[in-house]
């Protein structure tokens, strides 16, 4: 069964009944089971994989008073990510549950995004390119990964799927509410991330495509200014921070991959292949010979290239780019991947065709739900160490890491209340107070000196971080401590020392 026509073959834009604006109940109920479908998918084993830096980051912003986080956003770091925080805020409540409770936001995002997904699949293509572009967007490599993973991901691709279904009503209505609208939406997408502003850029060759007139075109660049305005106060105090990003690499040769492969699939190459052949051959069917998806290329085709040619661009000058930073434009690459299954004639090849898709990102899938994927054993470290403690012992981490995983001081910031009772012995001032992203420690000299009067310490160490003769081994022996129990780990080492 194949969409139904939705355009002229002579033009894309000119006639207003071109795109079911105006979804029926059934097709309505289509987005919201899909929705939950989507997240049930994208979402499972959230709770399996060990946290790691990017989201200790999040729960250290939240975890504290909301002045707190101004203080924090405003004078040290992290503002890119202010909103999103204090969005976070309700959600703080479920760690004292259990802290992976979190990432439960980050599901319910992933089914707003599968939802919004369908709802404007069906608006442009048809009832089952929305329902088979759901499905494509929860098996997407990229989604099923920030589907698990507490950071802004999932809440900017919500927001964009649902800024283009605002886009196309107002292109299609004109009345000045959807502008409003989109301006305001368009804010909150920018304040979410603003990386995510060139989603707009996208939005308008869209509009320049649909052939409107001029009061349409001054109409969506004003929505955008005024959107772009009311985001300019998070975006202003963003690029003051902008040294934050000065990990990223300089494009190069390796970027080619990131763009194709990595940005949407990760490292299912085989689902990489099989998609970006459905992509161009609807895209090359739609201008050839199926004119009534040519409002689904006007939507789609800006907001897949778009993003990733400006932002790639602007990183000869200063490196902006990195994979995870263009999740907005996944629903795009779902929805022409669904259109092109809905265009199969026959219902149990394109049953097969999703199930194959799913086959070809089985790996992928399980691999992201692995406990120790980020490697890193906070959890592990916790259990040891509420099983260990003895009246008096203190706990000691590694202040120096050279990547995530090496991190160790995380194992207090999830699980602190199932450690509560140890001496945090390296403690200068908590991140609750001192306005900073994670706690201040003390300098090597009072740390010399609360050691020599410690009666049991452990100390979690990385694996991979040489420790013999390591400046904490000599403090720990200059204090007249001896070291006489090991616990090790995959990745991380467990020392007790006492007199």
């Amino acid at each position: 069964m194949t969409a139904p026509a939705t355009a002229t073959a002579t033009d894309v834009g000119t006639a207003r009944d071109d795109v079911d604006v105006m979804l029926p109940p059934a097709r309505r109920l289509d987005a919201v089971l899909m929705g939950f479908i989507g997240a049930v998918i994208a979402g499972f084993g959230f709770w399996i994989p060990n946290f790691w830096t990017d989201e200790e980051a999040t729960i250290n912003a939240i975890d504290r008073p909301i002045d707190g986080l101004f203080r924090m956003v405003t004078t040290q770091v992290d503002a890119v990510h202010a909103v999103y925080y204090v969005l976070m805020e309700p959600w703080s409540i479920v760690l004292a549950i259990d802290p992976a409770l979190i990432r439960l936001s980050s599901v319910v995002l992933i089914g707003f995004a599968v939802a919004g997904t369908v709802v404007l699949g069906q608006r442009l293509a048809g009832r089952w390119a929305g329902v088979f572009a759901g499905l494509v967007l929860a098996l997407l490599p990229a989604v099923t990964d920030m589907a698990i993973e507490a950071r802004s991901y999932p809440w900017s691709v919500a927001v964009a799927v649902w800024l283009t279904i605002v886009l196309v009503h107002a292109l299609h209505d004109g009345r000045k509410r959807w502008w409003i609208g989109y301006a305001l939406v368009a804010s909150l997408l920018i304040a979410l991330f603003l990386n995510s502003i060139v989603v707009l850029a996208a939005h308008g060759i869209t509009v320049l495509l649909y052939r409107r007139g001029l009061r349409t075109v001054v109409s969506f660049i004003a929505a955008g200014a005024v959107g772009a305005l009311l985001a300019s106060p998070v975006v202003l105090l963003s690029v003051s921070q902008r040294s934050q990003v000065g990990w990223i690499q300089d494009p190069g040769w390796h970027t080619i991959r990131q763009v194709v492969v990595e940005q949407w699939f990760r490292d299912a190459v085989g689902f990489a292949v099989v998609a970006w052949l459905v992509v161009t051959v609807v895209i090359v069917v739609g201008l050839t010979r199926v004119t009534r998806l040519r409002p689904l290329l006007v939507v789609t085709v800006p907001w897949l290239i778009v993003p990733s040619t400006l932002l790639v661009g602007a990183s000869f000058a200063f490196p902006l780019y990195t994979p995870r930073y263009l999740a907005t434009g996944t629903p795009a690459l779902a929805l022409l991947i669904g259109t092109g299954i809905s265009l199969i004639p026959w219902r149990a090849v394109r049953v097969a065709a999703v199930v194959g898709l799913a086959a070809l990102t089985a790996g992928t899938y399980v691999g992201q739900r692995q406990p120790l994927r980020y490697s890193t054993e906070w959890r592990e470290a916790a259990t040891i160490l509420e099983e260990r403690y003895q009246p008096g012992d203190a706990l000691l981490f590694n202040d120096e890491a050279y990547g995530p995983s090496q991190w160790t001081r995380g194992t207090l910031t999830i699980y602190g209340d199932r450690l509560s009772e140890y001496d945090d012995i390296a403690l200068l001032e908590s991140h609750l107070t001192n306005g900073r992203l994670r706690d201040d420690l003390v300098d090597p000299a009072t740390l010399d000196a609360r050691l020599a009067e410690a009666d049991g310490v452990w100390i979690v160490w990385p694996e991979s971080l040489g420790w013999d003769d390591s400046p904490i081994e000599t403090a720990l022996v200059n204090a007249g401590l001896q070291q006489t129990d090991t616990v090790t780990l995959e990745h991380t080492v467990l020392r007790y020392f006492d007199r």
